[in-house]
């Protein structure tokens, strides 16, 4: 299994192609390498840096309802979880491994400062 197939299989919430890749980049891991081979530490890291993008994400979104002649279907639709919870859970990975990503809870005022970082 690829790191990115890893990736998409650690969230409930869908992340783009384009955001694993950056986060790969930033990681300095290959798109092709395999999960297996990653350590501990960079699969959490990781982790935590999905939990990250993906609070940026709305709360929820609905799908395209689309109807003719008496019949209609309704895309997929979605409801997440407060993003301020994402942004904690991160965090809490990003101290527990000294990554630069890491917020001090003493200087943040405000659930915005996580996302300026």
């Amino acid at each position: 299994m690829t790191v990115t197939e890893y990736l998409k299989g650690k969230v409930a919430f869908e992340v783009s192609d384009e955001a694993i890749s950056t986060t790969l980049i930033d990681r300095e891991i290959g798109e092709d390498i395999d999960a297996s081979t990653l350590t501990v530490r960079q699969k959490e890291l990781l982790f935590a840096d999905l939990l990250y993008w993906g609070s940026t994400k709305a709360s929820s979104t609905t799908g395209e309802k689309q109807s003719h002649g008496g019949f209609s279907v309704t895309g997929k639709s979605e409801t997440f979880r407060s993003p301020k919870d994402w942004l904690i859970e991160a965090n809490r990975i990003y101290r527990k491994y000294g990554d630069q990503k890491y917020v001090s809870q003493s200087t943040i005022t405000s659930v915005s400062e996580l996302w300026q970082r």
